[in-house]
């Protein structure tokens, strides 16, 4: 019997969506346990599946890329191993999260679909019709200060739309910029209805916060994740508890 699509829960009215990065099968990350992730009130997993060049990532993410495709994950195993912590009862929703470049192999569209992945999230110039070829919830992306044009094809999302909360790439930046409350009130304003989550640069509680009161229904953290992951579990733990308590307040 299929399993429910756990997106269509993520995001609960009063109760701000914690969205995590998860670096499949990098083995530097002893932390990363989707276990782990949900006994501290994580919401969706950003499964971070490996590409050659990912450009809008920092250093953190693209290192842990680079150590998870030297370990042998491929789309195709990747596609194994997402199929198989999701099965587990209430696990936190699984968006496949990959780029372009990878999306264009031979194969993916069947793998994302075989992995029974939640969301599906590409980077960059996707292939036209990816998301329609494959049943599940289409996430997007947008820059800080996104184009009209950009706006109007993260329209099309169905799960959510994570949007930049600074200038320039993943990393652990000072905070949410400032401009985050006019960038999510001008989506708003085009007419965009799905749930948009602010990311880029989130690394502690009072930022979750900052988001939160930006009026973001959700936010999404990445190399503070991976950081605290590559510590150990108890590291991981404490970060996730923090970004929890903070959205809950």
């Amino acid at each position: 019997m299929p399993i429910p699509n756990r997106l269509d829960r993520a995001f609960q009215p009063g109760r701000p969506a914690l969205i995590c990065y998860f670096p499949i099968g990098d083995p530097e990350t002893s932390g990363a346990d989707p276990d782990l992730y949900l006994s501290e009130g994580v919401d969706v997993l950003e499964v971070g599946v490996p590409t050659p060049h990912p450009s809008l990532d920092g250093p953190v993410v693209a290192n842990s890329m680079r150590r998870a495709m030297a370990s042998g994950i491929t789309n195709e195993r990747a596609c194994e191993l997402i199929r198989g912590f999701r099965a587990g009862p209430g696990h936190p929703a699984a968006v496949w999260l990959s780029y372009a470049a990878s999306a264009r192999q031979p194969g993916f569209t069947e793998a994302v679909s075989a992995s029974e992945a939640d969301g599906l999230l590409v980077l960059g110039d996707a292939p036209a019709g990816v998301h329609k070829s494959i049943d599940t919830h289409a996430v997007g992306f947008l820059p800080h200060s996104p184009t009209n044009e950009q706006i109007a094809s993260a329209g099309e999302a169905t799960g959510y739309i994570m949007l930049a909360a600074s200038e320039g790439v993943s990393g652990t930046l000072d905070g949410v910029a400032s401009t985050s409350a006019a960038s999510l009130s001008r989506l708003r304003d085009a007419g965009i209805r799905v749930p948009i989550a602010l990311g880029f640069g989130i690394t502690n509680g009072s930022q979750a916060r900052r988001a939160i009161q930006f009026g973001a229904d959700g936010i999404v953290v990445g190399t503070a994740v991976l950081n605290a992951s590559m510590q150990g579990p108890q590291a991981l733990r404490r970060l996730l508890r923090e970004l929890r308590q903070a959205l809950d307040e």
